[in-house]
């Protein structure tokens, strides 16, 4: 027995010297991995001891093409190219610790920039010698840092964004300031792509001044949730309680915003594509030194379904390369799939578009508007040989119901110049204190609350 117990602590003792493999070789396929997509080691430095190792990297953007390449890998949307330009030889130092225990396998991560793009450090330079010093310096002692705590066996995270406190006076006598409090993070799965991701920020706030006026800006208590299951399917969520901007001279301009609720998902899983977005806010208001307006329980909601998947994932490559690429090659290529979209059909459903209550210049609100619609565009394989013989093929293909219904206070108080008679004598139908358009459209005929439209 004593002879098990010591062999059980000599193989303890020795497990800090035999290091944390699993994490080391994670640390080794990542370095690889971006090392071959643009990013160059110009530093290394490590110090271990008998329990522990630090890591400390800097790299370079040597090739930012290359490094864009494998970035738009993992983006919904083709980053613009100018962003080449602002990453090409910049520095960004990474600082890592871990356990040299073997079944401990958290690493504490640091990212920072050390310097801007070289073009960019060259430019401000030239126009602001003074304000590259102060951004150089900033950047020196890590006043733009995430701190990461990763662990690499179940790949879940979390993390911080180090607060923001800054101010600067331009050499025009513009005073900025910039608050950043509290972002936090927490997600899971690989940290360049991760799966899942939710985050906090408790306030941004910057403000500016100079002779003409001033400038506050105000946000407060943003939440954001994300799942992302392949390039093309994916779901985030967004909130801010409140956006205050004020802006004083030269015109005089307050806008409140609460509550504001953002939702985007898209899903390719199956042979069509589905989209929807949401949105909503509890009150917008726009105080201007003219006149106000005040907006109350906004909705919106709208989903675009059964679209041709092979079309769709083809059109999204290629729709990015249309700021770069003028050639005919490519707008016929375009062309080729919006028809190969439509001839497949497709659906757009706008379940819900409404305001409740609006009130201009101080007076008491009053009721507003609500929209529902559906649009179809039936499955038709002839349809491209139609439309090539007349555009307008395309409308019998296509049917559409909507739903309006707007008050008459809401319609006097936004067409004063137009006689509400106009409206109601014609095709809309009164339902008490509000005017009804059931609109529809099939087989190339439309007509309104029952009324035919020729």
């Amino acid at each position: 027995m004593k002879k098990i117990i010591l062999f059980i602590i000599i193989v303890v003792a020795l497990l800090p010297l035999i290091g944390n493999k699993l994490i080391q070789s994670t640390l080794d396929e990542n370095i690889k991995m971006i090392t071959s997509n643009g990013i160059e080691v110009k530093h290394t430095q490590i110090d271990s001891n008998y329990l522990s190792t630090s890591v400390h990297y800097e790299f370079m953007v040597k090739d930012s093409d290359k490094f864009m390449i494998y970035l738009n890998q993992y983006a919904d949307k083709q980053i613009p190219s100018y962003i080449n330009m602002m990453l090409l030889g910049m520095h960004v130092g990474l600082d890592l610790s871990y356990s040299n225990i073997l079944f401990n396998n958290s690493v504490e991560v640091d990212i920072y920039p050390l310097s801007l793009a070289k073009k960019t450090a060259i430019d401000l330079e030239k126009e602001d010698k003074e304000f590259y010093e102060y951004i150089t310096n900033f950047l020196k002692i890590k006043g733009l840092l995430y701190h990461i705590n990763y662990n690499v066996s179940s790949e879940n995270f979390d993390g911080y964004i180090k607060d923001i406190d800054e101010e600067y006076t331009f050499k025009d006598g513009t005073n900025t300031q910039v608050i950043m409090n509290n972002m936090l993070f927490t997600g899971s799965g690989s940290l360049t792509h991760p799966n899942k991701m939710d985050s906090t920020l408790k306030r941004i706030v910057i403000k500016s001044t100079d002779d003409a006026g001033k400038l506050d800006l105000l946000v407060e208590d943003v939440k954001s949730s994300s799942i992302f299951k392949t390039k093309t399917t994916y779901s985030t969520q967004v909130s801010v309680a409140n956006l205050d901007l004020i802006t004083e001279a030269p015109e005089d301009a307050k806008v409140y915003l609460k509550d504001l609720s953002l939702a985007v998902s898209s899903d390719t899983q199956s042979d069509k594509a589905h989209f929807s977005s949401h949105s909503s806010f509890k009150e917008l208001i726009f105080d201007m030194s003219t006149s106000d307006i005040e907006l109350f329980g906004f909705n919106y909601s709208v989903s675009l379904k059964d679209i041709d998947k092979k079309s769709f994932e083809e059109l999204s490559r290629l729709l990015p390369k249309v700021q770069n690429d003028s050639s005919k090659e490519l707008q016929d290529k375009i062309s080729k799939l919006l028809l190969d979209i439509i001839t497949k059909g497709f659906t757009i459903d706008l379940k819900d578009m409404s305001l409740d209550k609006i009130s201009k210049d101080s007076k008491k609100a009053v009721d507003a508007f609500s929209l529902k619609a559906l649009l179809n565009v039936k499955q038709d394989p002839k349809l491209v040989n139609k439309i090539k013989v007349r555009t307008s093929q395309i409308i019998k293909n296509t049917n559409f119901d909507a739903y309006i219904k707007i008050s008459k206070d809401f319609f006097k108080m936004m067409n004063k110049e137009v006689p509400v008679s106009m409206i109601a004598g014609g095709f809309a139908k009164e339902l008490k204190n509000d005017y009804i358009f059931d609109i529809k459209f099939k087989d190339s005929k439309l007509n309104v609350n029952g009324k035919a439209i020729k």
